[in-house]
């Protein structure tokens, strides 16, 4: 089954009583989400990018080792929304949801982590949610 009918089929499943064009205008507005937070993704990658020369002209070294990015699936994203019984909707998803979209970013390097860190928040393109530092408080 592909996304689209997947989304069709978890969207008729929670609202049986909406009809197939309000069920299809749902649809549309997941798709309009997923590509927010691809471009979202892309913006961070290519700053991210531009850190990266930045720091090669000016110290010769490049901090960051790899970027990799990924979007939740259709099936994880409706699977959370209905095991956290929240509504199966794009505003419930982006409302609710903190782990929709994620960029890792791999440095050879503790300080570099901090210094790329610092840089992207500082910038006024983004805005700092939330942080969670694994380097000083990892996981049991």
């Amino acid at each position: 089954m592909d996304d689209k009918e997947f989304y069709l089929d978890a969207i008729r499943d929670v609202v049986p009583e909406h009809k197939e064009e309000q069920i299809q205008d749902v649809f549309y507005s997941f798709l309009e989400l997923e590509h927010l937070y691809d471009s979202a993704i892309e913006l961070v990658k290519a700053q991210l990018n531009i850190f990266d020369n930045e720091f090669s002209m000016r110290f010769q070294r490049n901090p960051i080792h790899n970027i990799e990015s990924r979007i939740k699936t259709p099936q994880s994203i409706v699977g959370k929304l209905q095991r956290k019984e929240m509504p199966v909707t794009p505003e419930s998803a982006r409302n609710n949801l903190t782990d929709i979209a994620g960029v890792r970013v791999i440095c050879c390097y503790i300080d570099d982590i901090y210094a790329i860190a610092d840089l992207l928040t500082d910038h006024s393109a983004f805005q700092l949610r939330k942080i969670k530092d694994y380097i000083k408080h990892p996981k049991p």
